[in-house]
Formats: structure tokens, C-alpha cells, sequence
């Protein structure tokens, strides 16, 4: 689950778990899909570990080719996790960093990031997939199924959107409540 934070922390969480081999989505034209794939090691090193895409086709042979899926690793960071100064640094996978082959440690976790670029001219249809995960250990390589169901919708460009993000809760409240016109801290 891409809305999920996994660490290094979770291995025995994650080692326990089911194996999921299939992903599904739902995009528009011009949509960007994200997704997670979590690769566990066991007691031995892996060594040129790699995720790769293929083309996506429907059953009419509408093509979402491969070069619109971008799979990169995330690459771990210190962060702070606590409040003031009783928190304690520990390691966090919060970058996405950069594709290819990368080497894991026994018993431990990687995390690949996987971006899929729908384009405008894509045609509205379920396409399917695959992605294999691949390194010299692995007697075979291991493949993930992957249904994209385009909609016949278009994405708006980011030109045509005026979004604004308040964050602020007394800013909202003020403005909603009617109360933003007089000085600041209306609401208190």
C-alpha cells in the first residue's frame, strides 16, 4: 500500500504478511498512478535487484507502452519521530531516488516506487501488465500483475485549476464564519 509508510522497522510485519502479485488502479487521461512494491530478503545478500515494466495492452491491443512507467527506489533518510527533543532519529524510505539495480542486505527491505504516467491520447480501456522483479539470487524472476482501468475522462492541466490550501484552522474558521473581514483573530 503506497499510503502506507514501511521501514526497515516493519521487516517481521511485512515478512509475515500474504504475497501480493496483482495491483489494480483507476486513472484518467492525463492521470499519474502510484503504487509500492515491497521486496523482502532473506538470509542471504541480493545482489543487482531490479524492478522492470513491460508494455500494457488492452484486449482490443490498446497499447500504454512501458516507457511511461517510471519504477525508482526510495532511498532512506533521518527523521526526528517524537515530540521536542524526546524524540529519537530513526530511518525513514522518504525519497524517491533513483531507478536501476541496487544491491539489499539479508533480511531486510527495499521499496520501489512506481510511477505510471496515463497520457491525454491514451484510450479509455483495462490495460494490463506486467512488472518483474529480477536479481542474480532468484532462481526465477518474480512477476507482478498489474490492471489499469483508463477512464474516458480527461485530467485538467494544472494551468486550468486554481487550487489554494489553507492550512491554518482559525484562518478557515475566520473565513467561513463570516468573521475574516475584521482584524486579524477573530475567532479566538
Amino acid at each position: 500500500d503506497e499510503k502506507i509508510q514501511d521501514t526497515q522497522m516493519d521487516y517481521a510485519k511485512l515478512a509475515e504478511a500474504e504475497l501480493v502479485d496483482c495491483w489494480e488502479g483507476t486513472a484518467w487521461k492525463g492521470d499519474l498512478l502510484n503504487s509500492k512494491i515491497v521486496v523482502l530478503t532473506k538470509e542471504t545478500d541480493v545482489h543487482n535487484l531490479t524492478v522492470t515494466a513491460g508494455d500494457f495492452q488492452t484486449e482490443e491491443g490498446d497499447v500504454l507502452a512501458a516507457e511511461n512507467i517510471s519504477i525508482k527506489w526510495l532511498k532512506e533518510i533521518f527523521a526526528k519521530e517524537g515530540c521536542n527533543m524526546a524524540g529519537s532519529l530513526k530511518f525513514y524510505p522518504d525519497i524517491i531516488h533513483k531507478g536501476g539495480a541496487v544491491d539489499a542486505a539479508a533480511e531486510s527491505a527495499k521499496f520501489a516506487w512506481v510511477g505510471i504516467n496515463i497520457p491525454e491520447d491514451t484510450k479509455a480501456g483495462v490495460y494490463t501488465g506486467t512488472l518483474t522483479v529480477n536479481a542474480n539470487e532468484l532462481k526465477k524472476p518474480i512477476d507482478l500483475t498489474y490492471t489499469i482501468e483508463v477512464l474516458d475522462l480527461v485530467q485538467l492541466a494544472v494551468e486550468a485549476t486554481d487550487i489554494q490550501i489553507w492550512q491554518h484552522p482559525f484562518s478557515v474558521a475566520n473565513y467561513y464564519l463570516g468573521l475574516g473581514s475584521a482584524a486579524p483573530g477573530g475567532i479566538c
